[in-house]
Formats: structure tokens, C-alpha cells, sequence
């Protein structure tokens, strides 16, 4: 990872999007902080009503279908190609040489790797055969964002790139439809991770007759990255909306909310043949989710960029740190909340069922001041 000040990001290429850095902020505001708090709260808090919405809202659609939860990872994926067309505009100005961008997006291709593998836990894994190779979102990520880079850099022409992620949905759906079925076990993409990833996958046990994959683990990677291609790519024609000039503010957003809902529905109707999935990425979750982050990107841009409106700002010290954030938040909050209950632990008498929620809350004021002080100090993590 690279430190970044404020003198040597103004040096960079990189323009910065304020609704980009909100948006991305917010996503990572319910990621780090209030998923975790209305789960704790409905662990320890009698109210039927807060278990209800929290398994409605809070947690991941068992197999067919679309929560609101399964968006975080879509739209933190979208943003990564939202940002592409303004951080690669010296490449595409000639003023950085193709060497120089192919080294910087295979070494941000490693970097999430690695750490992703921090994520999950398995960095420091020293017995070969129990490795995990491809497990987490920030490797997705990286996927996703070094085959739109290739693609990007060397097809210019806007229409062909759209025929290329047309092409990449089509040939998932192509491939599901014909070598398998929808079921947990029986799809394509399935069988690809059980074929190249073997006992590297994740959640593969270990006993005397050997390793054995997991019945209850159904996420995919390998066949899926596809799909992860395309909703870069998604992002990036977001971006394209978003750095041209050809169009006002208010026609942007217009745009981009427009695009987004006929997405949504392309979504919809696909999923009648080809079912929303997010655990194998389907092609018809690809569009969906992609169609509700254009949505999303047009309104917090409107309200953002062309407004003014200073009210979101303060997810800004996230949106801005978002790697870090992503990685503090899944490895720190057991010691952050561990530190609250140093200063908080006299209230457990007189807080009853709702002490966890009050730690949980001390752990996240302490995660916020942190990234706080970090934007206000101007300094920002970049891989």
C-alpha cells in the first residue's frame, strides 16, 4: 500500500469525485459498522421486530433472489470502475507510458490478493495444502479491475467495450445453461472452483481419508470472474457519464438513474431464465446490482457534485480510506471493542441486555475517530 498526502494526490492524475468518496463511504459505513450493530443488538436485545429486519436486511439471500445486503459487495466493486476513467486519464493523454500502467495494475492486482488473504485469515497459512487462494472480495476486486484495465487500454472505442461485457454476461449464462443446473452443487461455476481451486478452495475440511469440500459453502470465484469483469466494467461506463463534459449535472444524474433502471429491469427479466444469484455471480445479479449502483451513483452524485449539499460529508474519512477501512473493519473491531470496555465497563450493571450495544458503539466511535483523524491529516492509503 502507498501513503498518500494532500501535495502529492494533487500531483496525480487521479480526479477526485466528492459523491464518489460519499458514496463509497456510506457503503463502507454499513459494512464496518451498522451490519454489525443491528446484529449485535438483535443477539442480545429481546425485539422480534429487530431480528426480523435484521435477517431481512442484514444478512445474505440463501441462494435465489436479492437483499439488501448483497449489494455491499457489488457496489464496492462498481466504484473500483467508477474511478477508473479519471485515474487512468494520463495513460489515455500520453502522458504515462503503457509499462508504467501495466505495473501498476498487475501490482494492485497482488496487493488485493494479499490482502484479501489478510482478510481471511489465512496469510500466514504455512501448511501448503490447506492454503486458500481465491476467497475474498478485495481478490475479486482486483480481478475484476485488471481484465477491464486489459480491456479498457486497448479497445478505445466505447461501443466495442459495451460488446464485451455483453459478450461476458452471455457466455456465463451460456455456460450455466448448458453444462449444469442452478442448484448449489450443480452449476457450472461450482464445478469450475471444485476443478482448478481443489483444497485451496475455502472451507474445505480436512480428515483421515483426506479433504472434502463443504456442503453449506456456495460461493464461487473462478468462472465468476467474468462477471466480476463486467461489473467493472459497469462502473467504468458510470464513469465515462461522470467525466465527460458533453452533458450538464442534472443530465448525468438524469443519465445514470435512466441506465440504472433499465438495468434493474433487464435484471429482472433475465432472472425469469437465468436466477439472480449472488453467491455464483449470475449474469442477471450482474445487471441488477449494477442497474441499483447506477442508480445510486446518479442521486449521490445530483446531490453531492452538483448541489453542494455538505450533509454526507462526514462519510467521506471512509470513502476515502476504503481499503483500509474494508481491512480494519473485518480484523479490529474485537480490540476496538475490547478498548471500550475498559472506559464503558461500569455501565454493564445498568445497561442489562444492551451493554453489547454499548460496546459495540464505543468500538465503533473509536473506529470513526481514527479515520478521522487520518483525512484530517490528509493521508490516504492507495493500492
Amino acid at each position: 500500500m502507498e501513503l498518500l498526502t494532500l501535495d502529492n494526490m494533487k500531483q496525480t492524475a487521479y480526479k477526485r469525485l466528492d459523491s464518489l468518496d460519499v458514496l463509497r463511504g456510506f457503503d463502507l459505513f454499513m459494512l464496518t459498522m451498522v451490519g454489525g450493530l443491528v446484529w449485535v443488538t438483535a443477539n442480545n436485545v429481546d425485539l422480534p421486530w429487530l431480528t426480523k429486519f435484521a435477517l431481512a436486511n442484514f444478512e445474505h439471500v440463501d441462494w435465489e433472489g436479492f437483499a439488501p445486503w448483497d449489494l455491499v459487495m457489488p457496489l464496492f466493486m462498481f466504484m473500483a470502475g467508477v474511478s477508473m476513467p479519471f485515474a487512468f486519464s494520463g495513460y489515455f493523454k500520453g502522458e504515462v507510458s503503457a509499462g508504467r500502467m501495466y505495473w501498476r495494475i498487475t501490482r494492485r492486482l497482488l496487493l488485493l490478493f494479499l490482502l484479501g488473504a489478510v482478510v481471511q485469515g489465512n496469510l500466514l497459512e504455512f501448511d501448503w495444502h490447506r492454503l486458500r487462494l481465491f476467497s475474498n472480495t478485495l481478490q475479486a476486486i482486483g480481478v475484476g479491475y485488471f481484465f477491464t484495465a486489459i480491456i479498457v487500454m486497448n479497445v478505445r472505442d466505447v461501443k466495442w467495450q459495451a460488446g464485451i461485457t455483453a459478450a461476458l454476461l452471455a457466455v456465463f449464462w451460456i455456460c450455466l445453461a448448458l453444462f449444469g443446473d442452478y442448484t448449489p452443487h450443480g452449476n457450472f461455476a461450482d464445478k469450475v472452483d471444485a476443478a482448478v481451486l481443489g483444497h485451496w478452495r475455502d472451507c474445505v475440511t480436512w480428515d483421515e481419508t483426506g479433504w472434502h469440500f463443504r456442503d453449506e459453502y456456495t460461493y464461487t470465484w473462478i468462472f465468476s470472474s467474468l462477471n466480476f469483469t463486467a461489473t467493472v466494467l459497469l462502473g467504468w461506463f458510470a464513469g465515462l457519464v461522470l467525466k465527460g463534459d458533453k452533458l450538464s449535472g442534472c443530465r448525468k444524474c438524469l443519465s445514470l438513474v435512466a441506465g440504472g433502471i433499465v438495468m434493474i429491469a433487464a435484471g429482472r427479466i433475465m432472472g425469469i431464465w437465468h436466477p439472480i444469484i449472488k453467491h455464483i455471480w449470475s449474469s442477471s445479479m450482474t445487471l441488477y446490482a449494477g442497474g441499483i449502483c447506477w442508480v445510486l451513483m446518479g442521486i449521490f452524485y445530483l446531490v453531492v457534485d452538483v448541489w453542494g449539499w455538505k450533509g454526507l460529508n462526514w462519510l467521506k474519512p471512509l470513502g476515502c480510506n476504503s481499503i483500509l477501512a474494508y481491512l480494519c473493519g473485518n480484523k479490529l473491531y474485537g480490540t476496538l471493542q475490547a478498548a471500550a470496555g475498559t472506559l464503558l465497563f461500569g455501565f454493564e450493571k445498568w445497561a442489562g441486555p444492551w451493554y453489547p450495544t454499548l460496546l459495540r458503539l464505543g468500538a465503533i466511535a473509536i473506529f470513526y475517530a481514527i479515520f478521522l483523524h487520518l483525512y484530517r491529516k490528509k493521508w490516504f492509503f492507495k493500492v
